[in-house]
């Protein structure tokens, strides 16, 4: 069932079923990520927030000391209303265990399945692989989505060219397992395989063999050689992943969400995103500029930063404090000139977005987020919800 395009950051949080936090990093991606699976779980909505971000700053945005590679029980206020129903999970990818058991769940029985497991060049490739986050985190995306556990998926990613690897991860894998030379070890004909008695066959495989086995043994090559006709029954399971990962990412009940910050210095990359993403026929939800500063005075000197009796109160009680007078109306003017280089940059981005989207804007906060207090501080900017004091005193136990 097709959904119409969400008018803003709350309609998003109630209406999609997936959404994927993207964007370059220290825009605090991962703390909007966190804090939009709040809001969710304060609304009702069983929520699973995601990281595969390895900066692993999802434990502390949520007042954890560690999260794994299952879900953990975040404990939130719920939200007046839906006392007893809020519900938020999170997790971070721990790629050691992941790929392990996406081969148990695509191995058609045990015997095969501990072949591969117990295979040398099984465990020197998996490791290879596994250490790929973009792989990992679509087979994650895969099993959360297929259990049905949870009414919404928050998935924060890692910075953006990462991210956009993450997109194309299912389908590289796919393809790895397509090209030629796999299909070559994984379908030898009579005349590739490896011996016949104790002689080679001199055809094209088994001289390729041949200079394996000169290199490393004949154990290697019958390893090898093993380890390949294995996964032959597995990639078919590999492929049906790939397909299912790519139709999740373009289900009408997935979107995207830019996280960006309004610095000159990152405008550029953030156009890039949104052109990979329409490229893609990937949904942009909408944007939330975050790290926005705001500065209402525009100083130009002394006297419009101080009025004439505060100018004379300085200057009766010597030069330490009209040195501080001075510090204090120069921090002022960078503020201001740091407000309107934000400004310039929102505008840039609202005009980049244009009609795709919604727009949402968060000022730069003046303490990290390290604890659910500091997630619902942020909660309420991105939302406009006030917290209640109950709620306050709440989220500070």
């Amino acid at each position: 069932m097709s959904l119409a395009s969400c008018t803003s950051l709350e309609d998003l949080v109630t209406s999609r079923r997936l959404i994927v936090c993207v964007g370059t990093g220290g825009v605090g991606k991962t703390t909007v990520a966190a804090a939009i699976g709040l809001e969710a779980a304060r609304r009702g909505r069983r929520t699973l927030v995601i990281t595969i971000d390895p900066a692993r700053r999802l434990a502390n945005a949520l007042g954890l000391d560690t999260i794994g590679n299952v879900e953990t029980e975040v404990k939130v206020p719920a939200r007046r209303g839906w006392e007893g129903m809020a519900r938020l999970e999170a997790m971070m990818l721990d790629t050691r265990t992941v790929f392990d058991e996406l081969i148990v769940r695509v191995t058609p029985d045990e015997e095969t399945r501990q072949r591969i497991l117990n295979n040398r060049i099984y465990r020197e490739v998996s490791r290879a692989i596994s250490t790929s986050q973009e792989y990992m985190a679509a087979e994650k995306l895969y099993h959360a989505w297929n259990s049905e556990r949870h009414d919404l998926i928050v998935l924060d990613t890692p910075p953006l060219k990462n991210a956009l690897d993450f997109l194309e991860a299912p389908h590289r894998l796919a393809r790895f397992l397509d090209e030629r030379i796999i299909r070559w070890f994984m379908r030898p004909s009579d005349a590739q395989r490896m011996f016949v008695g104790r002689r080679f066959l001199m055809s094209t495989g088994a001289v390729v063999y041949r200079l394996l086995g000169y290199v490393f043994g004949r154990e290697f090559l019958r390893e090898l050689n093993d380890f390949f006709l294995s996964f032959e029954a597995i990639t078919s399971g590999f492929r049906q992943r790939s397909t299912v990962v790519g139709r999740i990412l373009r289900s009408h009940d997935t979107s995207f969400l830019l996280v960006c910050g309004p610095r000159p210095a990152t405008l550029d990359t953030t156009r890039h995103f949104m052109e990979q993403l329409e490229e893609r026929k990937l949904a942009l939800g909408g944007m939330v500029i975050n790290l926005v500063d705001r500065c209402r005075v525009a100083p130009k000197s002394d006297d419009e930063v101080f009025d004439a009796e505060d100018i004379a109160a300085f200057e009766r009680v010597g030069s330490e404090w009209v040195q501080f007078r001075d510090a204090l109306a120069q921090d002022l003017r960078t503020q201001y000139e740091a407000s309107r280089i934000s400004g310039r940059g929102v505008e840039t981005l609202k005009r980049m977005i244009g009609g795709k989207g919604f727009v949402a804007m968060v000022p730069r906060m003046q303490e990290p987020v390290n604890d659910v207090a500091g997630l619902l501080r942020l909660n309420e900017l991105l939302f406009g919800n006030e917290m209640s004091s109950v709620e306050r005193d709440d989220a500070s136990k």
